[in-house]
């Protein structure tokens, strides 16, 4: 290699390897352009750690002279290399890939069917990158955690993010701290959450994003984890859990119509037999309301693309949660933090 550092070339000589550590080596694209090569040899590389070099500038000194005047004739040859494998974690934190570089491993990033984890953090790939990143993201059903964080991605990155996550995407975890998102990509992130049931964790601090969306999506997210631990605990009661399930949706959302809205939606789009079954015993013939008790009036489900039919904020949070506005930086589930996957 060229400029980089000592790399282990007995693992990259071996066909069986399947991780690869090359974490902060000053590797930059002259030597990226020959890993890329021995990449072919490695069928069974499964993680490929790349974080802390200048794996998009001709060198170290280069990227801190001319950070914007790219050499990605080592990026490039890497994306086709990883096109070929079956990569699952892909790790390029730090590495300052500019608008340009993003936009080029965004758009190869569709061509990784098997990638499960991203992390761009600190890549400064823009608006256009995130833009490239979000348009590949229906091609990787397989991903659940991906780091933007640090990557000014803007309000336009985040409106392209938020619609990927409209669409169902699997994606459990996402980090877009400190990224100059303000209201309107805020506002596109909440809408698109309103109809996503994957999300477990989410990192939007250090942002200009407005408190109530903030609060809104602290309880979608909290939402997404109690939903799926309910339903984990009682799908292993093959024949009655359905039965179980449906009384402790109907005891937790009584009383509190953002849950019972959100239930309602959640149960409108059954995703197997168990929600299925719940749904036949909660939902109104019509699949348009939800009865929660044979005395309670049936809550009805609002146009979840239309703020204004919103109910009001003190009907959406409780008093406790209405303090989080003064803290509002992060918005993460249970047990979660910035750039860390859910639990698993």
């Amino acid at each position: 290699f060229v400029t980089g550092g000592a790399l282990p070339l007995g693992l990259i000589r071996k066909a069986d390897t399947t991780a690869l550590q090359l974490c902060d080596r000053q590797l930059a694209s002259s030597d990226i352009l020959v890993l890329a090569r021995a990449l072919a040899g490695m069928s069974k590389l499964e993680r490929l750690d790349l974080s802390s070099n200048v794996v998009a500038h001709a060198s170290k000194a280069a990227a801190a002279a001319t950070p914007a005047v790219p050499d990605l004739s080592g990026l490039e040859e890497l994306t086709h290399a990883l096109a070929r494998l079956r990569v699952e974690h892909l790790d390029f934190t730090g590495n300052l890939l500019g608008s340009r570089g993003g936009v080029m491993l965004g758009a190869a990033t569709g061509t990784f069917a098997e990638l499960r984890s991203l992390r761009l953090a600190f890549c400064d790939v823009g608006p256009h990158g995130a833009v490239a990143v979000a348009s590949s993201l229906h091609s990787l059903k397989q991903l659940v955690f991906l780091d933007l964080s640090h990557c000014s991605v803007m309000d336009r990155g985040a409106m392209a993010v938020a619609e990927a996550l409209e669409k169902a995407h699997p994606l459990e975890s996402l980090s877009l701290f400190a990224n100059s998102i303000g209201n309107d990509g805020g506002t596109a992130i909440m809408q698109a959450l309103r109809s996503n049931f994957q999300l477990l964790a989410l990192s939007i601090g250090d942002n200009q994003v407005p408190a109530v969306h903030l609060r809104v999506i602290e309880r979608i997210i909290s939402f997404n984890n109690q939903y799926r631990s309910l339903k984990h605990r009682n799908d292993k009661f093959e024949g009655f859990g359905h039965n179980l399930m449906a009384e402790s949706l109907k005891t937790w959302a009584r009383g509190d119509m953002f849950i019972a809205q959100r239930l309602l939606h959640r149960l409108q789009h059954p995703r197997d037999a168990l929600e299925e079954e719940v749904a036949k015993l909660l939902l109104s013939e019509d699949r348009q309301s939800v009865n929660l008790d044979p005395k309670s009036t049936a809550v009805h489900l609002p146009d979840p693309h239309s703020l204004t039919e919103l109910p009001p904020l003190g009907d959406l949070l409780s008093d406790s949660e209405t303090q989080l506005a003064a803290q509002a930086g992060d918005v993460v589930s249970a047990n979660g933090s910035e750039g860390d996957p859910p639990p698993a």
